[in-house]
């Protein structure tokens, strides 16, 4: 059969009349070569080759799904049920772990109140900022998004067999919400297995928390500051910021080395922060999530009050961390051993406290300086220590010394 060299060859020797030559190359190289060659010939070959190689079922997999119709696409809730789903994966021995998200436009929310700042017409902004939170399942397969509850039914049944599912099918018929019983079903996983499945970074995202601790942190020790400020869900969660801006000044003076990194939107908190050279608001630098709890975890320590990235540090027993305002969350699963003064089984005792009372001015100073006295300093400095050319990842399109950084 003719290849590209072989028309070529044709063409150059004259075994073509001059004025057939455009239009027999034309031929020879799309008609004869790319369709006739290609796809027909190879392509059956390739076709053969692939039926027979065909397994007869794939491995099971696992497939977590979220129906936001009984949910809300939070970050804390996604951080939850993906730990949940990585312990399910490690009692059935199964490597992969499917992601499907079910938002029915005519059935939005479980909750009327969340269509206070949450609605059809945005739902897709609040869930593609989750999203990127995906990245740190070491399992993770294929992700789904279907727009009704039907579609995903047929889903299921077409699917069912091979997958074991997260929460269970008779959780799903119940209309049982994927944020309920998370944290009794990873404490029972622990204490059966000693263990619990950590949430990785990729190399790539390391590497950007590194260079941007780098940058905007510099020979400064950073600590993560997470604020609830929402005014339109929980409210009695949020943070009391008077306490917080006593613990930014208090710092200014006795600690001017620390940088504080806020993770909370800067419309979310007040402009007095702005003047205060020891605070950096981290989305003002178009952050994703992801991003934000690479920060968590690189930095020296993190405190904040109980939400969203309370659930990552949550999992941990390596980071250090104080955390307010905890409250019995869950209350139909976990009301027999998660109660004031409670610990998580895996946490590590020292560096990683929970308080239940609300943050005081007195509280965060006292807490702070025991996580700044208590925690070895030159070994994160270590931890974190890079190159001023890898420091350049920060830009677009993410080359260091010339070459594409690949994670």
């Amino acid at each position: 059969m003719m290849d590209k060299k072989s028309i070529y060859h044709f063409v150059k020797n004259n075994l073509v009349p001059p004025s057939l030559r455009p239009r027999f190359s034309f031929w020879c190289r799309y008609v004869l070569y790319n369709r006739w060659y290609r796809f027909y010939f190879l392509g059956l070959s390739n076709f053969i080759k692939y039926i027979s190689q065909m397994p007869s079922r794939g491995k099971k997999r696992v497939l977590a799904f979220e129906n936001f119709s009984n949910n809300s696409p939070a970050l804390g809730n996604l951080l939850e049920f993906q730990m949940r789903s990585m312990c399910l994966s490690e009692l059935h021995n199964i490597d992969t772990i499917d992601v499907a998200f079910i938002y029915d436009f005519k059935n939005p929310f479980w909750d009327p109140r969340m269509l206070r700042w949450i609605s059809p017409s945005n739902f897709q902004l609040h869930l593609y900022e989750t999203l990127p939170l995906l990245n740190m399942n070491p399992k993770l397969g294929s992700v789904f998004v279907f727009n009704s509850k039907e579609s995903f039914d047929a889903f299921l049944a077409q699917h069912i067999k091979e997958y074991v599912l997260c929460p269970s099918l008779f959780h799903y018929t119940n209309k049982s919400s994927a944020a309920r019983g998370n944290y009794l079903f990873v404490r029972n996983f622990y204490l059966k297995k000693k263990y619990l499945p950590q949430f990785v970074f990729k190399p790539n995202i390391v590497l950007w928390a590194k260079a941007f601790l780098k940058k905007h942190v510099s020979d400064k020790y950073a600590v993560t500051i997470n604020l609830r400020m929402n005014p339109f869900y929980g409210e009695r969660r949020n943070s009391d910021i008077p306490s917080w801006q006593y613990l930014f000044r208090y710092c200014l003076k006795k600690h001017p080395d620390v940088t504080f990194l806020i993770l909370a939107r800067r419309n979310e908190a007040p402009e007095d922060f702005r003047d205060m050279p020891n605070v950096l608001f981290v989305k003002d630098y178009r952050t994703t999530m992801e991003q934000d709890m690479s920060l968590v975890k690189h930095s020296l320590f993190h405190m904040g009050v109980v939400s969203g990235p309370t659930s990552f540090t949550n999992f941990t027993d390596d980071i250090s961390y104080c955390v307010f305002r905890v409250e019995l969350n869950d209350k139909s699963y976990n009301y027999k051993w998660f109660k004031p003064g409670t610990q998580y089984p895996w946490q590590n005792k020292n560096p990683q406290k929970m308080i239940w009372e609300n943050e005081t001015p007195e509280s965060l100073v006292k807490e702070f300086e025991h996580l700044f006295q208590n925690t070895d300093k030159k070994a994160w400095q270590q931890n974190i220590a890079i190159s001023d050319a890898e420091a350049g990842f920060l830009e677009w399109p993410y080359i260091i010394n010339g070459k594409p950084k690949i994670s």
